[in-house]
């Protein structure tokens, strides 16, 4: 069978996810390898795993016996190039909490703690990604422009499939609050 990028992810409440799709369109402007509400929905990922895609529904009866997610917060805007150097990715940090923690490391023991393409606990770097830039080129909008920060709000857990650039492309699941 064929494996899958999958994604387990926290969805801002709709209000928020407006906001960073509209910020996201701006600082991205003609550029779309990475977009949301374009190619990806806002997320902030939890985890991301290969797995057969048969198997999609199984975690997610598993995921869905962990409690109500915590809140998050936006803490600042971030930048940060590709190890390559072909494109530079930009989004809003959110703060990384003893309670985020703990979902995540949570979520990570119903997979029986398989291997993950991003890092855990204190390692993790909760964030909105909301784009990136092919390198040579830039944002449509200077960084200086950016001063947003994100009030506390809800989010609910989904599963979905993730993209080339590890976007959140596509819900299979998704759990509302």
């Amino acid at each position: 069978m064929a494996r899958k990028k999958f994604i387990l992810a926290l969805l801002p409440e709709e209000s928020v996810a407006q906001k960073l799709e509209v910020l996201s369109q701006k600082l991205c402007g003609p550029h779309k390898g990475y977009v949301l509400g374009y190619n990806s929905l806002p997320h902030n990922s939890l985890l991301q795993f290969e797995e057969d895609e048969t198997k999609a529904e199984n975690l997610w009866e598993k995921f869905t016996t962990l409690p109500q997610p915590p809140q998050v917060t936006g803490l600042r805007f971030y930048t940060e190039a590709m190890s390559d150097g072909s494109a530079i990715y930009f989004g809003l940090a959110l703060r990384l909490t003893e309670e985020l923690i703990s979902f995540q490391s949570k979520a990570w023991e119903m997979i029986e703690n398989r291997e993950l393409i991003n890092k855990t606990g204190a390692g993790y770097f909760p964030h909105y990604t909301l784009g990136y830039v092919p390198m040579p080129g830039k944002m449509s909008i200077e960084i200086s422009e950016v001063t947003h920060r994100l009030p506390l709000h809800s989010c609910h857990l989904a599963l979905g499939i993730g993209g080339p650039n590890l976007q959140f492309e596509t819900t299979l699941f998704s759990r509302s609050n």
